[in-house]
């Protein structure tokens, strides 16, 4: 009867809003402008796209609210928001996706299929797009590459192209120390200072994942055992690390100048013992003079 079910909660379809189906199995989820955006599916060029998410409410799909992507840079590897945009990214290609989408009701859907903005690059391993202050970060056929907040691609791993190779499973921002940090399962991390626009490699990193928690830098080695750092201890599981810094050659009086150095002075802050050494090349020579 009405009197038994007048206070039961009303059916979610009331008024035109689209039906839920259950989203398919997916291998790639991100979050923008409060949806779920899935891709990884059955059809590697497909996205899914969530429902508004409302308070209250689950995370809903219905099976009209999909896009495709050209299949011209490969299968879709990763996903990420950048501001107001979504970025896809393919194999060899990286795709932009704008507007607010549909309401619940289906209607006043702004979105296309996302555009191409770069033919040439693309992301290889998904689980290396960072987001930083400078834009998207990520790991390509080619190296490491900036996508900036003016969607412009630039290389910026020339300094570690050595390790280009190397699967990076895990990528991090540490805003504490303004560095970047991509773990790689067999090699060194590597360390990208974006404050200084600077190269460096952690040893000793070799992980499976890697995380930020109690706004420490955490990994998990194959072995199972996790390791957070912590910033008053100098030394790296107990051992420890050997920290190399190789300048490029200093021309003080212009390029292949002449000009006398009598002295030089190295200025540090001590933070616990350790064996400082020395070593110095001039009129470049090949090899180090003096240590």
């Amino acid at each position: 009867a009405d009197s038994t079910i007048i206070d039961n909660e009303a059916l979610y379809t009331t008024g035109g809003v689209l039906d839920n189906i259950a989203a398919p199995a997916s291998s790639i989820t991100t979050t923008y402008r409060n949806r779920v955006f899935l891709a990884g599916l059955e059809d590697k060029n497909r996205i899914w796209y969530s429902k508004l998410i409302l308070p209250g409410f689950p995370v809903e799909f219905n099976d009209t609210q999909t896009l495709d992507v050209d299949t011209t840079g490969g299968e879709i590897t990763a996903l990420k928001a950048l501001d107001d945009k979504l970025i896809v990214f393919a194999e060899t290609a990286i795709f932009v996706l704008a507007g607010e989408g549909p309401n619940n009701l289906g209607l006043q859907n702004d979105y296309n299929n996302p555009q191409i903005i770069a033919s040439d690059v693309g992301c290889r391993d998904p689980q290396s797009v960072v987001i930083t202050p400078l834009g998207l970060m990520f790991k390509s056929n080619k190296g490491i590459y900036l996508l900036d907040r003016g969607l412009q691609v630039r290389y910026i791993g020339d300094r570690v192209e050595q390790y280009n190779d190397d699967v990076v499973v895990s990528a991090n921002l540490v805003p504490d120390v303004n560095e970047v940090r991509f773990v790689t399962a067999d090699s060194l991390a590597l360390v990208y200072n974006y404050q200084f626009n600077q190269w460096s490699t952690f040893t000793n990193h070799e992980a499976q994942g890697s995380a930020i928690y109690e706004n420490k830098f955490c990994f998990v080695k194959s072995d199972g055992r996790v390791f957070q750092e912590n910033p008053n201890k100098h030394t790296d599981g107990g051992d420890y690390v050997k920290l190399k810094i190789v300048t490029g050659w200093l021309s003080l009086a212009g390029l292949q100048g002449f000009q006398r150095v009598y002295k030089a002075s190295l200025l540090g802050e001590y933070k616990s013992q350790h064996n400082l050494r020395v070593k110095v090349a001039y009129d470049f020579a090949p090899f180090y003079r003096q240590t």
